[in-house]
């Protein structure tokens, strides 16, 4: 079994199911996709929200947060600290999420979605509308 990618979920369930010795996980050299959440503080956010927020957002980038995102989730972290969190299959097999991004060994590619403001906004209208609002 071959697999490409950043698939830390998939090396943990192979490896459970016993057949962990049998898959092998690459990158192509050509490079890989990059998934990226972004979170976002709106200008009017002041006093204790804005203080919460930013604590937030430290605790999600510091060595806690993101060794739990990577035992929770899988997900490549952004703070190699975090690596502790992977399993000795990721570990072994998806090596890569352990290094920084800046020494990622292949190209990565941000997928970027085509904008589309008035679909965006007529689907939030949508929600409203549903809501009540």
């Amino acid at each position: 079994i071959s697999i490409t990618g950043n698939n830390a979920i998939e090396a943990n369930a192979l490896v459970e199911e016993g057949v962990g010795d049998k898959f092998t996980h690459y990158l192509p050299t050509e490079g890989t996709i990059c998934w990226i959440d972004g979170w976002v503080i709106t200008k009017p956010t002041k006093g204790k929200s804005l203080d919460l927020a930013l604590k937030y957002i430290d605790y999600m980038i510091g060595d806690e947060g993101q060794t739990l995102l990577a035992e929770k989730v899988g997900f490549g972290i952004i703070n190699p600290a975090g690596g502790g969190g992977y399993t000795d299959a990721v570990k072994e097999r998806t090596w890569w999420y352990t290094m920084s991004i800046d020494e990622f060994p292949v190209p990565l590619y941000i997928m970027v979605t085509e904008e589309d403001p008035e679909r965006r906004v007529n689907t939030w209208l949508e929600i409203k509308a549903q809501l009540g609002f």
